[in-house]
């Protein structure tokens, strides 16, 4: 199929930039019919079309290439000499114009998706579709990118600047002095009657945006540009903070902040005037990394479809915008996203969109640049070492009944005594089969590089978890040391002899929860909720333990064996062999036996994580409940049994207003309250009720019919 690529654009003048993108085009699209389009549109600003035209053939584009269009993204005066089915229509911008209108991507009224998309390897004629690329813009003349900065520079220059300037700008005027002083008058005379009306506005705004960054800078002096640029500035002239942070002064009414309000929003965000930025370009990005506010953004945005409700003007465009860039820069943005680290993990800044883009197209994780801020109070950000993962080594907070023993084991005494312990023969098998896709081993590699670098941090480590007899935490540490142990070092007896802290916790697993109902939930289905030590949800069931980290969960089961339940995924989605399976698998292979709505609902996203926690504490106090009922009935006729005493202890605690005659209302209070909650009894009646006014509307309906039936029989009887 035959590629038609289009440049499009104002180009008030066109200049050297323009030319490079065309050259890019070219390069980018081999084979490609490339085409600049322009109008002839003076009324924004004097740039007639035979002005345009020639200024493009001074900078270098061929001739018969330059076409005089009404609207340069439909160029119907282009687009009619080809074949429409059998053509793919693709404009081209620079990346600095990837937020200006039209935006590629979005969805019609119909529900169906806009003519314009984002580039792809599977593209339609154009009969379907046309596609936006955005290519890398290009610095021309003194630092120059826009033809903006060129009208506003030019009222400054002297003659001799402007000549030099022109030469810059189109190479046809280096040997031709006279051509050049032809070209000072052209613009002369364009940019002289814009300065009259357009450019006088323009050349404001620059003016006051120059001034309103030079404002912040001096403010924030020690902030690296780039921040003070992508994020500062950019939040500072935003509307929606003015109803935040503000003390109305004179630079306020001026621009709508001051130096109160940025101090403010500085402070609000952790740091200080003085915090130290460090540009990190091999960040290792993955979910786990990120706070658990931002991590659940994040999930939430689920790749760009949604935004939360948070009302982000052109959200999905922009996503779009993001991916296609991506796409264009080999998968990964070139542009540094901005970060906050906290004592609860990263805080995403700045690049919201490219973020999302990047873990929907890379979910276990990625390499990208960033910047990154340490909050006040916080160890600094050390390139190359490894970010958390699933087992992040934050410290631990147990509760005041909590009973911990430590001990010094080695990496080995550990994996033979403690159950449980996942990822290190895995880890050890993707390494011989050089096989490094799984996230678990990229990251298990990272830290098993990073300790064969720096040994003496051995010392430094977090201890290992182990919480009521099974493997809790450290995961990733035991498994770096074991590959360094077995495959990578395997001649250093350091690895085989460190002794590692391991901490053994011994703690109840349902947190606020009377022991009676604990015991006897427990007793009746093997099940018990509560919180890791991390503060994960968790559950037992059956023998086996779930641990719910938000975007997946990890499975042991009772042989110890560990499997990851992935939300969110196709039911025949291809994971890690037999350790990462779907929702869907997951049940096929009854490892999800209870609760099924509220998982299948976090598959689908049709929940948060405290919103799931919340229903299963629910759930979870219902069969308490439940359970107890069934172990009074059990228990009804052995008087003497001492767990029935404590059931019913635990009954008159909880239920003050029994009976007198305790026996009797027990009974009743195990046939109805035991066993639904207020709530449940409450939607009961009124369903109750419904379905009765239904039925009487329903009796009434059908006596109705039947008068009309026995009419109609009378009506025939005398007609006879």
């Amino acid at each position: 199929m035959k590629q038609l690529v289009i440049i499009a654009g104002g180009f008030h003048p066109f200049h050297a930039g323009h030319l490079a993108l065309y050259q890019s085009a070219e390069q980018a699209f081999p084979g490609a019919d490339v085409k600049v389009a322009a109008t002839n549109d003076t009324s924004a600003r004097p740039f007639p079309f035979k002005l345009k035209e020639k200024l493009a053939q001074l900078a270098g584009v061929p001739a018969g290439k330059f076409y005089q269009v009404k609207s340069p993204f439909r160029a119907d005066e282009i687009t009619k000499s080809y074949d429409p089915a059998d053509t793919q229509l693709i404009f081209v911008r620079s990346e600095k114009d990837a937020d200006k209108p039209p935006v590629a991507g979005g969805i019609k009224k119909d529900g169906t998706p806009a003519y314009l998309q984002p580039i792809s390897d599977d593209m339609a004629p154009m009969t379907q579709h046309a596609y936006m690329a955005y290519l890398p813009t290009v610095e021309f003349g003194p630092g120059m990118t826009s033809a903006t900065e060129i009208r506003s520079a030019w009222p400054t220059l002297n003659p001799k600047r402007k000549t030099a300037l022109v030469m810059s700008l189109y190479p046809a005027t280096q040997s031709n002095p006279k051509l050049a002083a032809t070209v000072v008058k052209m613009l002369d005379t364009a940019m002289g009657a814009e300065a009259q009306g357009v450019s006088e506005g323009s050349e404001q705004i620059t003016e006051i945006r120059n001034s309103m960054y030079q404002y912040i800078k001096s403010v924030l002096p020690s902030w690296p540009d780039y921040v003070l640029k992508d994020w500062v500035y950019g939040l500072a002239r935003g509307d929606h903070q003015a109803g935040v942070y503000f003390k109305p002064d004179a630079d306020f009414d001026k621009w709508g902040f001051n130096k109160e309000t940025i101090l403010k929003m500085v402070k609000d965000s952790g740091l200080s005037p003085d915090t130290q930025w460090q540009l990190v370009p091999n960040m290792k990005f993955t979910l786990d990394m990120f706070d658990p506010k931002n991590k659940q953004k994040l999930i939430g945005r689920a790749g760009g479809h949604s935004d939360l409700g948070m009302g982000i003007p052109r959200d999905k465009e922009r996503h779009a915008t993001q991916a296609a860039l991506a796409q264009q820069q080999g998968g990964i943005r070139k542009e540094p996203v901005i970060l906050i680290k906290t004592p609860q993990g990263y805080e995403l800044l700045e690049g919201w969109h490219r973020t999302i883009q990047h873990f929907a197209k890379y979910p276990n994780g990625y390499t990208g640049p960033a910047y990154v801020a340490v909050a006040q109070g916080q160890q600094g950000v050390a390139e190359g070492v490894p970010q958390p993962g699933e087992s992040s080594g934050a410290p631990k907070k147990f509760s005041p009944d909590a009973k911990i023993e430590t001990r010094q084991m080695t990496v080995k005494q550990i994996i033979s005594s403690i159950p449980g312990v996942p990822y290190y023969n895995n880890v050890v098998d993707d390494w011989d089969a050089k096989d490094y896709s799984w996230g678990v081993t990229k990251k298990v590699i990272e830290y098993a590089t990073y300790l064969k670098e720096h040994p003496e941090s051995l010392s430094k480590l977090p201890p290992i978890l182990v919480l009521n007899d099974k493997f809790e935490d450290g995961a990733h540490r035991v498994s770096a040391i074991w590959l360094l142990q077995q495959r990578m070092d395997p001649k250093n007896p350091l690895w085989a002899d460190a002794k590692l802290k391991v901490q053994f916790i011994k703690q109840g697993m349902a947190e606020s929860s009377d022991q009676a109902a604990v015991d006897a939930l427990i007793k009746k289905h093997g099940w018990n909720m509560g919180r890791t030590v991390n503060g994960d949800l968790a559950f037992t069931w059956q023998g086996s333990k779930y641990v719910f980290y938000g975007e997946r969960m990890r499975i042991t089961l009772p042989d110890d064996r560990s499997i990851s339940v992935v939300w969110g995924q196709k039911p025949d989605w291809q994971g890690r062999g037999t350790n990462e399976l779907s929702f869907a698998q997951a049940v096929q292979k009854k490892l999800l036996t209870f609760d099924l709505p509220i998982w299948q609902a976090l598959d689908r996203g049709q929940l948060t994580d405290s919103q799931a926690i919340q229903k299963f504490k629910a759930e979870n106090e219902r069969q308490a409940r439940e359970a107890i009922a069934q172990g009074v009935n059990e228990a009804s006729n052995q008087t003497n049994d001492s767990e029935l005493n404590a059931i019913k202890t635990y009954a008159k605690r909880h239920y003050p207003n029994l009976a007198v005659d305790p026996e009797s209302a027990f009974d009743k209070w195990v046939q109805r309250s035991l066993m639904h909650s207020n709530v449940d009894d409450h939607e009961m009646d009124q369903k109750i009720r419904r379905m009765a006014a239904e039925i009487a509307g329903l009796k009434t309906k059908i006596q109705s019919l039947k008068q009309q039936a026995n009419d109609t029989a009378d009506y025939l009887d005398e007609s006879r």
